[in-house]
């Protein structure tokens, strides 16, 4: 993505949601009454898979690894715990490769006899996908800009063309940049305001720590320029002389620093600018919508600090826009000679002011659009006399068009029950960079309606669709039915279910269901099409979403109510959707799987504690389950960070209140499900030791003689692997391990 897009992902900030890596999309307008098998489309299964709802029996292979313990205890408030399996952290331990390798070659014992299945479910699933993709077109600064993925290719190549017409010019060659590398990622590229030069950032092992590239686009000459080990952000000075950049600190790869360099200067010479010394702060930038300033933002979830760069300026320094408070998060962009500025002072929800700019600082804040106690601004997309914002208002997503000269508002219709309209995450190509256009882009997206992007004149207030996502192979969307039911939570909380299944399947019973949840860091998990999980709809299984408390489904009251010490919500609504959807007839306990990751993943090991005869298996992926003592290291990536969300152990409340669910230190004696569970050797979010540890004490303690199964990619991080074909064989050993457990793989 971009540069001058980034501004969106810190206006918005729509980046902190970590396991949307997860392939999500999003909820639709619900409404009062709910939803149940009897007053929606029947959704039973066919009579053959009734016949396969008991679990095929799968005991623990003879080889599973037997970790060596070596105590380490660990003293707090007067609480000692003995860690015997800390010593996994240490990857220069031959002992942890080792280990690793062992569990690696255990999950190899159960997914190898199942290797034609899963090399069905993979050509199955890359079957769906065009064999080429290409963006919709986008222009900025006279250029008209396109990704485009060739035949079979896991990378894409970015060009560009001239508005006036003449030969296309390729600028990142995916493809070429990637050969040779097991993980490859580009974080940002950006082209110069001059046209003339462009630069990249690549990461190649999962570290997420990116090198720079810098290439002259009249001679094509990749300049000695280059700038190691940052964040990957860019943003060029107006005259494309310099570059701005982000350093992370080294240990706890916390983005932390802002740096100046001057093209054709080693980086030892690079000017910082400004270090955010506070460890709770990172820091993220990118260009206003005007591309006048370099936006800074010192960002906690109930904090911002913005300061301002004059681009124009190559001597400019780091000028405060408002001062932080906490709580008293706002957000900035910058159109015209006006701010706008997003703000929850007073407003947990948000509203909407605007600023003159004199001279780089604001003028006095005058109110727009006032705060709503039932809608949620979750972002905004600033046009010359027009305002787009995107609200959540009852679990539901709608996009509100205001006309500033006219002072008129309306909705934009996009229609379908339950789906999902976005302008502020996404597909690369919905991007709004031309301030003085009219026409908002966007994207829908359904669980049974492949993701468009459209064009909406908001003046003539007309929808144009440029493009629909194709689905090759057997595929029609009027198989595939969706609704939202609403679980009452244990207090009395409605929570927001969406489910989609094939409905011209018949049969009586309940069906196999996946449940699938998040809940933190007011990330919402929205629902909408997804190629990976349609082997699993076209095989009988409902998918399911819950819209956990945690999340922000529900507004910002909803992230609230589920963090720090009222985090045992999200788990405990999670537990009740579940209960809710055997108690209505939807599936069973013998066959609900369960799947989370990241913060998600916490959410997994909690509930498999909590109620481990719920689900018959649970997909736990690179899972944040060693609560407490990650907590306790402020050496470790992003803990500093993560105190607002789960608190900080020092505090002895917090310490023995996280305790409580952490997952690794309540693992008890009990009948564990199926479970299969993934880690990144490289992952800087979750550290490898973290599920490491949890599936070595499992082994010790669970009485359960299920499958145990535990995964770790040796050369990826926490997103996995990155080609855009590849990443679906992770997808495929998914699913062949749920009908495993299902017993749905034909096997004996």
């Amino acid at each position: 993505m971009a540069s001058w897009l980034n501004s969106k992902r810190i206006i918005f900030l729509s980046f902190m949601a970590f396991s949307m890596s997860l392939l999500l999309a999003a909820c639709s307008p619900a409404t009062d009454e709910q939803t149940t098998p009897e007053t929606a489309t029947e959704i039973t299964a066919e009579e053959t898979m009734t016949e396969t709802t008991e679990p095929t029996p799968a005991p623990e292979a003879s080889s599973a690894p037997d970790a060596e313990m070596r105590s380490h205890p660990m003293v707090a408030h007067g609480d000692t715990r003995d860690d015997v399996y800390y010593w996994m952290r240490d990857r220069e331990d031959p002992a942890v490769i080792e280990y690793l390798e062992a569990e690696n070659a255990h999950a190899a014992e159960f997914f190898d006899p199942l290797q034609d299945l899963k090399t069905e479910l993979f050509e199955e699933l890359v079957g769906h996908l065009s064999e080429t993709r290409e963006s919709v077109p986008y222009t900025r600064n006279g250029y008209v800009y396109t990704t485009r993925f060739a035949e079979g290719a896991d990378y894409s190549v970015i060009s560009r063309a001239s508005v006036g017409g003449g030969e296309e010019e390729v600028l990142i060659d995916g493809p070429a940049l990637a050969e040779g590398h097991e993980y490859f990622l580009i974080n940002d590229w950006d082209v110069a305001p001059s046209n003339t030069m462009l630069a990249y950032s690549i990461d190649t092992n999962g570290r997420e720590l990116y090198d720079i590239s810098i290439q002259d686009l009249t001679t094509g000459e990749v300049l000695p320029d280059r700038i190691e080990a940052t964040d990957g952000s860019i943003v060029w000075s107006s005259d494309g002389t310099a570059i701005y950049y982000l350093r992370n600190e080294e240990e706890t790869l916390r983005p932390y620093q802002l740096w100046r360099h001057v093209i054709g200067r080693p980086q030892s010479e690079d000017e910082m600018l400004y270090q955010e010394d506070d460890t709770e702060f990172l820091l993220f930038m990118g260009r206003s919508k005007s591309e006048s300033y370099l936006m800074l933002v010192s960002w906690l979830r109930t904090s911002t600090e913005y300061r301002l760069i004059d681009l124009d300026d190559a001597s400019a320094q780091p000028v405060i826009f408002e001062p932080r408070r906490d709580p008293h998060q706002y957000f900035v962009d910058h159109i015209g000679e006006t701010f706008i500025i997003r703000s929850d002072e007073g407003a947990i929800n948000f509203q909407i002011f605007t600023a003159e700019d004199q001279d780089g600082q604001p003028g006095g804040w005058e109110l727009l659009i006032p705060h709503r106690e039932d809608t949620l601004v979750e972002g905004i997309e600033a046009f010359d006399g027009y305002l787009a914002l995107e609200e959540r208002s009852g679990g539901s997503v709608n996009m509100h068009v205001y006309d500033l000269e006219a002072g008129t508002d309306h909705i934009i219709d996009v229609g379908g029950e339950v789906g999902h309209a976005t302008f502020t995450e996404g597909a690369s190509d919905v991007v709004n960079v031309d301030a003085t256009s009219t026409a908002l882009r966007f994207q829908y997206s359904s669980y049974n309606s492949p993701t468009a992007i459209y064009d909406y004149d908001m003046q003539a207030s007309t929808l144009t669709q440029l493009r629909q996502d194709e689905v090759r192979g057997e595929f029609d969307a009027a198989n595939y039915e969706t609704a939202r039911v609403w679980a009452p939570a244990r207090d009395g909380t409605l929570v927001p279910v969406t489910l989609a299944w094939r409905g011209d399947m018949g049969g009586d019973g309940p069906r196999p269901l996946m449940l699938r949840g998040y809940g933190a860091y007011g990330s919402s998990y929205d629902p909408g099409f997804t190629y990976a999980w349609l082997p699993l709809m076209d095989r009988g299984i409902i998918l399911a979403t819950a819209h956990i408390r945690g999340g922000q489904e529900m507004g910002r009251q909803w992230y609230f109510d589920g963090r720090l010490f009222d985090k045992i919500n999200t788990f405990t609504d999670f537990i009740d959707v579940g209960d809710y959807l055997v108690a209505e007839g939807w599936t069973t306990s013998e066959t609900m799987i369960a799947r989370g990751g990241s913060a998600g993943g916490l959410l997994m090991g909690a509930v498999a504690n909590m109620r481990p005869d719920l689900f018959e298996g649970i997909l736990n992926h690179v899972p944040f389950v060693d609560v407490v003592t990650t907590m306790s290291d402020a050496t470790i990536p992003l803990t500093t960070y993560e105190w607002v969300e789960w608190g900080n152990p020092e505090d002895e409340a917090y310490y023995h209140y996280m305790l409580s669910y952490s997952p690794y230190d309540q693992v008890a004696a009990l009948d564990y499900p199926h479970m299969f569970i993934t880690a990144g050797l490289n992952d800087p979010r979750v550290q490898y030791w973290e599920p490491a540890k949890y599936v070595a004490r499992l082994r010790d303690v669970s009485t359960s003689d299920n499958l145990l199964v535990f995964k770790t990619n040796m050369g990826s991080g926490h997103f996995g692997t990155t080609g855009r074909f590849s990443a679906y064989e992770d997808i495929a050993e998914e699913i062949v391990f749920m009908l495993s457990v299902l017993g749905m793989t034909g096997a004996e």
